[in-house]
């Protein structure tokens, strides 16, 4: 070995390969044929740098890890894919379906189809409609047990498509439900209620004004008959297609005069009263009122939470008596809901615990209880405290060892400062500054507000005691 240039016989020289032991088996560089113990033998290996990190192939024990390598087989470089923010070990960083190359096509400018601010490679609804890029590529239109990544064959796919079944209501009106139960999202749903007339027909329109679109109601003109047994023909040849027709046969009579009966027996029916027709009683919303209530009370039948406090119309309604067109009933600044579910407020009472401060400045400005008068228990309520500039949140504003409640708002030493509010106001000697005090009496405030005892004693304290106080004024006035 030490007159051979290649001990190994790898074709590396040992000057290249050195002494070192790339892949730790304990057999060093120059005696080991596969150096980095990727089970591929030096020669195989080849000294390239696939990876672009540097270190040849044949000593580089993860020739995936370098900025040029792809490990997850997607088109995009490891460098690449940290540039644009997608993963370069899942091909598929947003888990749609669509291979990170493929959604992203040039890596100077990775689409963003909806204009999001998010790259398609890392949106999972790559058109914005609310409707998941995957959901669009698996969807099974027209029901024979495939997909239909394109179901209106325009050649854009559904998950690029604003209307993915081409019937004039975008993806993002109709949505992925299944109004019809027939096992079909709605939005390539060519008849979305299943009555038998085309959405593209029948629109978005709401032409009997009940709160549903012509597509999504199975009585479009509310005459008492279903869209699927009127049809979209025009019986009386008025223009007017016979599910939008009041009178379909063009007779003169309404539908809701004639009824459903067949007065001359031709086996045609002479057609119901509309008044009759899409059921007074109920409840599509599922809030607990019927769509009659709900017409009466200027609410939507078709949205349980018309005014989006939280709580359902019926709700409020029949329980917590609040307005279900207004959010927040008592204009405290609070949603009947929160003040219901969260808060424990009245939700028809803007000061719930009748401190003169609303609920919602409570809350939301001042942090003082909404359900207590009186929120650090000095003994006097938030309101006056706030009022008359005292902290509601500290039971002794002014640090002078006396509650704010039992303080007052009175002014005991004439200073012009109300007691919760001056420190110096227990006890304070009314004089003139160049007379001597002596004889004169103390005024003693904080705790009794009408005592003023003479020196020698009299009804306050003692004289002994009061005596070395007037003392020691004196001798500080000095």
């Amino acid at each position: 070995n030490y007159l051979d240039d290649d001990s190994d016989g790898d074709g590396f020289s040992d000057e290249e390969e050195g002494d070192g032991d790339a892949d730790g088996d304990g057999t060093p560089n120059f005696l080991d044929l596969d150096a980095d113990g990727e089970d591929g033998e030096d020669d195989v290996d080849g000294d390239g740098d696939n990876d672009g990190d540097g270190i040849p192939d044949y000593l580089d024990i993860d020739d995936d890890d370098g900025p040029d390598a792809d490990p997850d087989g997607d088109g995009l470089s490891n460098a690449e894919e940290l540039s644009i923010g997608t993963d370069p070990q899942n091909p598929d960083s947003d888990g749609d379906g669509l291979d990170d190359g493929f959604e992203v096509v040039d890596v100077g400018a990775p689409v963003d189809s909806d204009g999001d601010l998010v790259i398609d490679a890392l949106d999972g609804d790559d058109d914005g409609d609310g409707i998941s890029t995957a959901d669009e590529l698996g969807v099974d239109a027209d029901g024979d047990g495939e997909p239909d990544p394109d179901a209106d064959g325009d050649g854009t796919p559904n998950y690029l498509d604003d209307d993915s079944d081409d019937d004039g209501m975008s993806d993002l009106f109709e949505g992925d439900g299944d109004f019809d139960g027939d096992g079909i999202p709605d939005y390539v749903d060519l008849d979305a209620d299943g009555d038998g007339i085309a959405d593209e027909i029948e629109g978005d329109v709401d032409s009997d004004g009940d709160g549903a679109p012509d597509s999504y109601d199975l009585d479009s003109d509310d005459d008492g008959f279903l869209d699927e047994e009127e049809g979209d023909g025009d019986l009386d040849g008025d223009g007017t297609p016979n599910y939008l027709d009041e009178d379909v046969d063009g007779d003169g009579v309404s539908d809701e005069e004639e009824g459903d009966g067949d007065i001359d027996a031709d086996g045609v029916p002479n057609w119901l009263d509309p008044d009759d027709s899409d059921g007074p009683t109920a409840d599509p919303d599922g809030d607990g009122l019927s769509n009659l209530e709900e017409s009466d009370l200027g609410t939507d039948a078709y949205d349980e939470d018309t005014d989006d406090d939280g709580l359902l119309d019926g709700e409020e309604v029949d329980e917590t008596g609040t307005d279900p067109l207004d959010e927040d009933s008592d204009d405290d600044g609070l949603d009947d809901g929160e003040e219901v579910q969260e808060t424990g407020t009245d939700p028809n009472d803007e000061d719930t615990d009748d401190d003169g401060l609303e609920d919602g400045e409570e809350l939301d400005e001042l942090g003082t209880d909404p359900l207590s008068s009186d929120t650090d228990e000095d003994g006097m309520d938030d309101g006056t405290e706030v009022e008359f500039g005292a902290d509601p949140l500290d039971p002794d504003t002014d640090d002078d060892g006396i509650l704010d409640g039992p303080d007052g708002l009175g002014d005991d030493d004439d200073d012009g400062i109300i007691n919760v509010l001056d420190p110096t106001d227990d006890t304070e000697l009314v004089g003139d500054d160049d007379d001597s005090v002596a004889g004169e009496e103390p005024i003693v405030t904080g705790g009794c507000t009408e005592c003023a005892a003479d020196v020698s004693g009299g009804d306050g304290l003692p004289g002994v005691l009061l005596l070395p106080l007037v003392v020691g004024l004196l001798r500080r006035r000095r």
